[in-house]
């Protein structure tokens, strides 16, 4: 009838793991060189990891049939980028640019002395931006419309700037 015994399952648990004892006890390099060695060349994997690397949100996150991705396709065969022309509105996917957007820390308006005079400051430091050695300058890597970089918004200040003018008007419909 089996064993009556409490100790059926324990004795031989504790036989084993005596035998496994005994045997790290008598070859302890082989326990920790092995297992070291095993660990660095299966590691070695992680070099490749950064290729195998997939940061595309929108293939990770949402259907592959879905509506969005199918519009998507008709806006973009039927109404072609022109890559020569930037407009940020016209863009069907995420571009490749930056914008900024700058407030005042203390609600002021942003059009006057302190803040103003940072915000040009801010617009000459981005056009006078350099990467890769000096070589490609703002002309080299800013969003082109026409030929020309895309209009920052800064140039706009700069004309308040030299004009002395404080105020923007803005066209206005009478009834």
């Amino acid at each position: 009838m089996g064993c009556r015994r409490t100790d059926c399952l324990s004795r031989p648990l504790s036989n084993l793991f005596e035998k496994l004892g005994s045997t790290v006890g008598s070859y302890p390099l082989y326990f920790f060189v092995i297992p070291v060695l095993i660990t660095a060349s299966l590691s070695g994997g992680f070099v490749f990891l950064k290729d195998r690397e997939d940061n595309d949100l929108e293939r990770q996150f949402t259907p592959k049939k879905g509506p969005s991705k199918a519009t998507r396709a008709f806006v973009r065969d039927n109404f072609p980028y022109n890559t020569s022309m930037f407009s940020e509105n016209r863009l069907y996917d995420k571009g490749n640019f930056a914008s900024l957007i700058a407030v005042s820390k203390n609600s002021n308006n942003i059009l006057e002395s302190p803040a103003f005079e940072d915000i040009i400051r801010l617009n000459e430091k981005i056009l006078n931006i350099s990467v890769d050695k000096r070589r490609l300058g703002f002309s080299q890597v800013c969003a082109k419309a026409n030929g020309k970089c895309f209009s920052n918004i800064a140039n706009y200040f700069n004309y308040f700037r030299f004009t002395q003018q404080q105020s923007i008007t803005r066209p206005t419909q009478n009834h």
